[in-house]
């Protein structure tokens, strides 16, 4: 597999994982969401990377695993909160994950203010990550 592929199914697997989160509209993957039932959407953002040394062909690739988290606006912030709480608990004090020999570190998890937009409240976490690869 490709390096993009590998981080993806690091985060993807790691999600999975995480109890008490609704369904998942994972990437490439139809989902129609259903009236009234909260949903996550991870999408992964490779923000770019630098050669990590001159000797080496080693590079230095970073970007963000985005994990959208959407509950009907009447149910709001309250069981947004729970289902943010439970995938930033999953992913916080993870030092890196890891599939074969590619290891993806983690840095820092932020949440992002809520936006309501058509009948959905909306919330992310975003989780930095950093991975070495030559």
């Amino acid at each position: 597999m490709g390096i993009y592929t590998d981080v993806q199914t690091c985060f993807d697997t790691a999600l999975a994982a995480v109890t008490d989160i609704p369904d998942v509209a994972w990437e490439n993957t139809a989902f129609v969401p259903t009236a009234g039932t909260s949903f996550v959407m991870p999408t992964m953002l490779p923000a770019g990377g630098d050669r990590a040394t001159l000797e080496e062909r080693l590079m230095n690739l970073r970007g963000l695993y985005q994990v959208d988290v959407f509950v009907e606006k009447e149910k709001g912030p309250a069981e947004a909160n729970t289902i943010l709480d439970n995938i930033f608990d999953s992913f916080n004090g993870v030092e890196y994950l890891q599939t074969g020999s590619t290891q993806v570190w983690i840095g820092g998890i932020d949440r992002s203010p809520a936006i309501k937009e058509e009948g959905w409240y909306r919330a992310t976490v975003a989780i930095d990550y950093q991975v070495y690869t030559t």
